[in-house]
């Protein structure tokens, strides 16, 4: 992580239903797939969003049609772009998908103080 420039590109604005957002993935689409070490990106539209399980945050689904999270892309990037800008709203909350049916995310909004301090934090690591 030596000389990385981290960036805080955190949207301000929550995410709503038919927003068109941007996903990312790693790595194989299947259990045992040979097409490891492929980086996958798409859109797909918000169809759904909820309140988390532990009630604390908030779900961004996506449904079929468009692009969808796989096996091993836990932890992976939504983003809402405009123009040459983008803004990460969601992290990839565990291989739940159903195959190309179904993604979520959970939105960065709700845990916004802590991920700033994360990253207040690991630039304290790097400054000289």
């Amino acid at each position: 992580m030596r000389n990385t420039v981290i960036e805080t590109r955190l949207s301000n604005d929550e995410v709503l239903l038919n927003d068109e957002l941007s996903m990312v993935g790693y790595g194989a689409t299947s259990a045992n797939g040979n097409d490891t070490g492929i980086r996958r990106f798409g859109e797909n539209i918000v169809t759904e969003l909820r309140l988390a399980d532990n009630r604390k945050g908030r779900e961004i689904r996506f449904r079929f049609p468009g692009a969808h999270t796989h096996a091993g892309d836990s932890g992976g990037p939504c983003f809402k772009e405009k123009g040459d800008s983008r803004w990460l709203v969601g992290i990839n909350g565990g291989f739940v998908s159903q195959g190309p049916a179904e993604s979520w995310f959970t939105s960065t909004s709700s845990y916004r103080d802590w991920i700033e301090k994360q990253i207040d934090e690991a630039r304290k690591l790097e400054s000289p």
